[in-house]
């Protein structure tokens, strides 16, 4: 029988990356606006407009993504601590 062995370390460095991630992709928004703001002026109007464009149409997909990160990030947290919390018990239960 194969043993099941989880390296608690390596699942909280996994959540510390999923939210590094998020925090980028959310990030990347101000960056994008300011790239618009600096452009700005009646000569470059169509240039700023098709920037306000693509960042809008970023803004939903960064959103969607970021909300999925959360939520995975969320999953791996529950499972570090389910199987700790299982651990734990398997661990009282064999020193009872």
């Amino acid at each position: 029988m194969e043993k099941l062995v989880l390296d608690g370390t390596t699942l909280l460095e996994g959540v510390r990356n999923i939210k590094a991630a998020k925090e980028e992709f959310e990030s990347i928004g101000e960056s994008m606006s300011g790239i618009k703001d600096a452009v700005g002026g009646s000569a470059a109007h169509r240039l700023s407009s098709q920037l306000q464009s693509a960042t809008d149409a970023w803004s939903v997909h960064r959103d969607k993504l970021s909300a999925a990160l959360q939520t995975l990030g969320d999953q791996l947290a529950g499972v570090i601590e389910a199987f700790g919390t299982a651990d734990k018990d398997m661990a009282d239960q064999l020193c009872k």
